[in-house]
């Protein structure tokens, strides 16, 4: 899907209907759809050292997004391993929305969805 490719920022959340800014203001968080199947996310606190930044082959499937990581950064900190997301061979399926020029990606949060909201850069 073409209209992903490029660099996409996270800039708020939607919670029960109700949009909520980043929950944390230093977390910087950017997801970066190279080419049509591969994918790279990183982020990184302004305030602490270290940051996390994983590759992924991905592919779009109506409006999911089907991703495994292939490859982490050697440089990430040593908190990355805790987040799934940044395990080779992890994989995950996503529901997403694009609209208004803004990226929607529809996560699990218990019984409930948490929506991230990207600004495309």
């Amino acid at each position: 899907m073409n209209s992903l490719i490029g660099m996409w920022m996270f800039t708020s959340l939607i919670y029960q209907g109700q949009p909520m800014p980043r929950p944390n203001q230093s977390l910087e968080i950017y997801l970066m759809f190279e080419t049509a199947d591969t994918n790279e996310i990183l982020y990184f606190r302004n305030d602490e050292k270290g940051f996390c930044r994983r590759k992924a082959k991905y592919e779009v499937n109506n409006n999911e997004i089907r991703q495994t990581v292939v490859s982490i950064d050697e440089g990430n900190a040593d908190f990355c391993s805790q987040d799934t997301d940044m395990q080779i061979g992890n994989v995950s399926v996503t529901k997403f929305e694009l609209s208004n020029g803004e990226l929607k990606l529809y996560l699990p949060l218990g019984d409930d969805v948490i929506v991230y909201v990207w600004e495309k850069h």
